[in-house]
C-alpha cells in the first residue's frame, strides 16, 4: 500500500514536473517570439517568480531539480537569482533582439526615404501645376501671342465684373476669367464699367480693355439725332425714345428735376413758377448730337445744357442785363419769336413787337401779347390740342411774358431777343407760304390779315 502511495506520488510528482517544464519552455518562447516589447525581461521575472512560488509549496506540483528521492537529505536550495536578469543576459536573446532593432532601423530609414521621394513628387507636380497657371494669368494679363482680331462686346447697363469677364472670354479678348476679375479689383475697376456696344480687338490687355469699357467714347452703338429749333421737350423726349436713348416718359421726368443739373449758372436764374410744365424747357439747345443706345435722360439731358452753357455767353448776360432782363425772360421771349418767325429778318421784326408792347404795358393797351403758339402750349397747333385744353401759357388771357419758354430757341432768336429791329410795329401776321405782314395800328393789321387769307 505504501508502495502504491509512493508510486502514485512519484508519479504526480513526474507529472507535474513535465507541466512545469513545459510551462517554462512556453513561456520562455513566448518572450522570444515578443522581443519588441520593452518590458521583456520585467515579465519573465514575474513569471518565473510566480512559478518558483508555486513549486515550494507543499502540496504543489515539484520542479525534477528539485526531486529528491526516499532516505536522502534535500540539499539546501540556491538563492534564486531573477530571471528577468537571465532573460537579459541571455546570448541568444540579446542577439535576436539586436537583429529585430537592427531590421527595425533599416525598415524605418527606407521607409523614410520612401516618404520623401512621394513628398518630393507630389511637391514638383503642384508647383509645375502654379506655374503653369501663373504664367498662363501673365500671358493673358499682358496680351503675348494673341492675334489681333476686331470683335464687338455687349455689356448690359449695371453688369457686374463677373458678367463682364463671361463676355469677353467668350469673344476671345480675354481667356483667364479669374486673371481679369482679381487684376479689375486689384486695380479698383469694379463697378467703373460703362455698358452698351464696345469694339475690341483680341490682342488688347487688361489695362487696354479696361481703359476702353471705362469710356463712353469707345463706345460703337451711338445713334446721331438732330433737334430743330423751336422743337419743345415733349417733342424732343418723343424723338429721343425713337432713337433708342431713352423712354419719352423718362425725359419728361428727368427735364423737370430741380436739383440734378443745379450746377449750371443759369439753372438759378429759372422762375420756377406754378404751372410750369417743363423746368428745362428752353435750355435744351436745338442742335445734332450723338447719343449712345440707352444712354438714359440725364446723360442725354447734360450733353444738352453743356451746348447751351456754351452758347450763354457772357456777352449775352451782358446784354440781358442792359435790356434788364433775366435769362429766362430773354429765353422765353426768344421761344416766342422762335415759334412765330418764318426766318431771320422776320424774328427781328417780331422782337420789336413783343417788345414794343412790353413797353406799352397794360396801361398802353398793348400789354397782351397775344402770340397763338401760348395758346396750345405745349401741343403745336390747333389742331393737335384735346378738345377743352386751355394752356396756363395762353398770353392772349395773361399780360406780359408766359410762365416760361414754349419751346427750344436757337442762336438767332436768342440774339433777335435781345437786339430787336427798330421799329413802331405792334401787330403781325404770316399767309400759308409764310410771306409777314406788319402793322402800326389795329386797322392795318385787319387790312393785312385779309391779304394774308386769315380772315373770311
Amino acid at each position: 500500500m505504501s508502495d502504491r502511495k509512493n508510486g502514485s506520488k512519484d508519479q504526480n510528482k513526474e507529472t507535474t514536473n513535465q507541466s512545469v517544464s513545459k510551462s517554462h519552455q512556453e513561456q520562455v518562447e513566448h518572450f522570444r517570439l515578443d522581443l519588441d516589447d520593452q518590458k521583456v525581461g520585467e515579465n519573465l521575472a514575474m513569471e518565473s517568480n510566480e512559478l518558483h512560488s508555486h513549486s515550494d509549496k507543499s502540496a504543489g506540483p515539484v520542479a525534477p531539480e528539485g526531486f529528491t528521492p526516499a532516505g536522502k537529505k534535500r540539499p539546501s536550495p540556491e538563492p534564486a537569482k531573477a530571471p528577468g536578469k537571465k532573460a537579459q543576459e541571455d546570448p541568444e536573446l540579446q542577439r535576436l533582439e539586436k537583429e529585430h532593432k537592427k531590421r527595425s532601423r533599416k525598415k524605418g530609414k527606407k521607409n523614410r526615404w520612401f516618404f520623401r521621394g512621394v513628398w518630393f513628387v507630389v511637391l514638383i507636380f503642384i508647383g509645375i501645376g502654379i506655374a503653369q497657371f501663373a504664367l498662363t494669368c501673365f500671358n493673358d494679363m499682358l496680351a503675348f501671342q494673341k492675334e489681333p482680331n476686331a470683335v464687338t462686346v455687349e455689356l448690359k447697363k449695371n453688369a457686374s465684373t463677373e458678367e463682364i469677364a463671361d463676355e469677353l472670354l467668350a469673344k476671345d479678348v480675354i481667356r483667364n476669367k479669374w486673371a481679369f476679375c482679381m487684376y479689375s479689383k486689384f486695380t479698383k475697376s469694379d463697378g467703373e464699367y460703362e455698358y452698351g456696344t464696345f469694339e475690341l480687338t483680341t490682342d488688347m490687355d487688361y489695362e487696354a480693355i479696361i481703359n476702353s469699357l471705362q469710356a463712353s467714347t469707345s463706345r460703337v452703338d451711338t445713334v446721331t439725332v438732330t433737334f430743330h429749333e423751336g422743337m419743345n421737350a415733349m417733342e424732343m423726349g418723343d424723338k429721343l425714345e425713337e432713337a433708342g436713348v431713352c423712354t419719352a416718359e423718362e425725359f419728361k421726368e428727368t427735364v423737370n428735376n430741380k436739383e440734378l443739373f443745379s450746377n449750371y449758372k443759369f439753372i438759378s436764374d429759372i422762375q420756377d413758377e406754378e404751372g410750369r410744365l417743363y423746368f428745362l424747357e428752353g435750355y435744351l439747345f436745338p442742335d445734332t448730337y450723338e447719343f449712345y443706345k440707352d444712354e438714359g435722360a440725364a446723360s442725354a439731358i447734360e450733353k444738352m445744357l453743356n451746348n447751351t452753357s456754351d452758347k450763354l455767353t457772357g456777352k449775352l448776360y451782358k446784354a440781358a442785363e442792359k435790356a434788364n432782363m433775366s435769362m429766362d425772360e430773354v429765353l422765353t421771349l426768344a421761344s416766342m419769336i422762335q415759334a412765330e418767325a418764318a426766318d431771320k429778318p422776320d424774328m427781328y421784326n417780331i422782337s420789336s413787337v413783343f417788345h414794343n408792347r412790353l413797353k406799352s404795358g397794360v396801361d398802353g393797351g398793348y400789354g397782351y401779347l397775344n402770340s397763338d403758339p401760348t395758346m396750345w402750349y405745349p401741343y403745336r397747333s390747333a389742331e393737335t390740342v384735346p378738345e377743352g385744353y386751355e394752356s396756363a401759357y395762353n398770353t392772349y388771357n395773361t399780360p406780359g411774358l408766359p410762365l416760361g419758354p414754349i419751346c427750344n430757341p436757337g442762336m438767332t432768336a436768342i440774339e433777335a431777343a435781345l437786339d430787336p429791329a427798330d421799329t413802331n410795329y405792334y401787330y403781325f401776321c404770316h399767309d400759308k407760304d409764310g410771306k409777314a405782314y406788319y402793322a402800326e395800328t389795329e386797322w392795318e393789321h385787319e387790312n393785312n390779315k385779309a391779304m394774308a387769307g386769315l380772315t373770311s
